[in-house]
């Protein structure tokens, strides 16, 4: 609010200095002309929740509601100055004085972004250095995402469209696929991120295979089923999985065939408490078998997943005779 108001009168200087063509100080009733301002724009503001923002996630939308303010308080300025017609303010001033007044708040809302950003940007001392796969619209989310977040410096964007390539995309330059060998050893990059969950299985298998050579972590975006149902965002960056690297798409398991094999069945699980053994055992439990034994000389190990799957069984499958 302080500058705001201290913007306000700069506004008014500005814009008399402006008309007047000379500098400008104020005289008598010129005076009530510059209080005038902040006596407007702070409960105008509050009212459009201008000081309800966060300044660090300042985007188009908060100029947009800054710009309706600022509308509305020129709209109440030109009237009480056409209502009482006074001589010490030109009509001119009515409209170059807003326009000034919101130029300097928009500015000064776009420079406490980048000083807040600095500041949380100066607290990642092991900030990695990041190219971007893919120079479509989860790409430019995932780089505003990666701005306020500062766990990463992103150096670039890679894109096979040629009329992408050596364009800029919020200031950062999108180079060719053909350029990433050269870009990691140049930019020092430490990883890349795969922003195209649009992209078939074979083209994410073959970008994979040119970049498996490279000294990068390389991490992917989820898939557009996920961020349509809204259980990831275009943040949750994931490691790659196995499917990531099939040499083919994934074949899903049919459910009949499962069924038939599994329900009513009495199913003996061998390594049950290994990593294997007990996801496999979680995938079995949701085919409903009559038993299901699990065996083990890991004696901790079993103990600790008898008791999670009998919680599940509990609430989901209380027919199924667990035993270990």
């Amino acid at each position: 609010m302080t500058v705001d108001v201290i913007l306000a009168v700069l506004a008014t200087w500005c814009a008399y200095s402006l008309r007047m063509e000379t500098l400008h100080w104020p005289h008598g009733g010129e005076w009530w002309v510059y209080l005038l301002g902040p006596a407007l724009a702070i409960p105008i503001f509050t009212g459009f929740g201008l000081y309800r923002a966060i300044f660090r996630y300042t985007g188009l939308d908060t100029l947009y509601s800054t710009g309706k303010a600022v509308a509305l308080y020129a709209l109440i300025v030109i009237a009480i100055h056409s209502w009482n017609m006074w001589p010490i303010f030109p009509l001119t001033l009515g409209v170059l004085q807003p326009i000034i007044f919101f130029l300097l708040v928009s500015a000064s809302r776009v420079v406490a972004q980048f000083w807040l950003t600095g500041i949380s940007l100066g607290k990642q001392p092991n900030q990695g250095r990041m190219l971007i796969f893919g120079a479509g619209a989860a790409g430019v989310q995932t780089a505003s995402a990666m701005a306020v977040t500062g766990h990463f410096k992103l150096l670039g964007f890679i894109d096979e469209d040629s009329a992408k390539v050596g364009q800029t995309i919020n200031g950062v330059p999108v180079f060719s696929p053909g350029e990433v060998p050269a870009l990691v050893k140049i930019l020092a990059i430490t990883d890349i991120l795969l922003a195209i969950p649009s992209a078939s299985r074979d083209r994410r298998n073959k970008i994979i295979q040119s970049l498996h050579a490279l000294p990068v972590h390389t991490r992917t975006l989820p898939g557009l089923t996920d961020l349509a149902s809204g259980r990831v965002t275009v943040q949750d960056f994931r490691e790659l999985d196995v499917e990531d690297l099939l040499g083919r798409a994934a074949v899903t398991p049919q459910p009949g065939l499962l069924a038939s094999s599994l329900v009513h069945q009495t199913i003996l699980v061998t390594g049950a408490a290994g990593s294997i053994g007990s996801e496999l055992c979680r995938q079995l439990l949701q085919s409903r078998p009559q038993r299901l034994l699990l065996l083990d000389h890991n004696e901790f190990g079993l103990y600790t997943l008898h008791h999670e799957l009998h919680a599940w069984c509990q609430a989901q499958a209380p027919a199924v005779d667990l035993q270990a």
